[in-house]
């Protein structure tokens, strides 16, 4: 069984969330909008849930875990290139 794209995309747009709150709570600025106190129930918001998103998915690692210890787990070459090709060029800006 392979890690589906949806489970990778969606733990890079937590990853990204959990990242972007912690920068904007360090700078203070969390958004600049017409309407600070909906802006700021909204942020608040999305910053609980991010905040109870576990780090990890005990359940895909189990999973994933089950899978090389069999012999069965697979994994894309090209897919892993594109992550760590990605991952430069996003640390680059």
């Amino acid at each position: 069984m392979r890690v589906d794209e949806k489970y990778i995309s969606q733990y890079d747009k937590i990853s990204n969330m959990k990242k972007n709150s912690s920068e904007n709570a360090k700078s203070g600025d969390v958004l600049k909008e017409k309407s600070p106190s909906v802006a700021k129930s909204q942020v608040s918001s999305l910053i609980d849930r991010v905040k109870s998103t576990p780090d990890v998915r005990k359940d895909m690692v189990d999973q994933i875990r089950n899978q090389i210890e069999a012999g069965t787990y697979t994994i894309s070459g090209k897919k892993v290139a594109e992550k760590i090709v990605g991952a430069a060029i996003n640390n680059l800006f």
